[in-house]
């Protein structure tokens, strides 16, 4: 099984959807942003807060739960109560966000 380290899940943070790392930019997020930019140098200009590891696990991550409905526990590493960032911040709004 992949290690998904840098993928976590916080009730209070973006209703609960799997994000990575502790920004609020959700997995089905990035799977949408590299649908639109196919050119990863865009995509890098872009979303300047995503690192290649950010990428490669939202993709490990789709291609080992393709249904979303049996998810894997999440790391804690990553969840942080204390730290509030505005999703309008990164461009982003609940509606695109948000994992239908």
């Amino acid at each position: 099984m992949a290690n998904f380290d840098w993928i976590a899940s916080d009730p209070a943070r973006m209703n609960g959807e799997r994000c990575i790392r502790n920004l609020r930019v959700t997995v089905h997020r990035v799977l949408e942003a590299l649908a639109t930019y196919p050119d990863r140098a865009e995509l890098e200009r872009e979303y300047t807060e995503l690192e290649k590891e950010d990428v490669r696990q939202a993709l490990q991550f789709a291609g080992a739960y393709p249904d979303d409905k049996i998810l894997p526990p999440v790391s804690s590493r990553w969840c942080c109560s204390s730290i509030e960032v505005s999703s309008a911040e990164f461009g982003c709004n609940s509606v695109i966000c948000r994992i239908a």
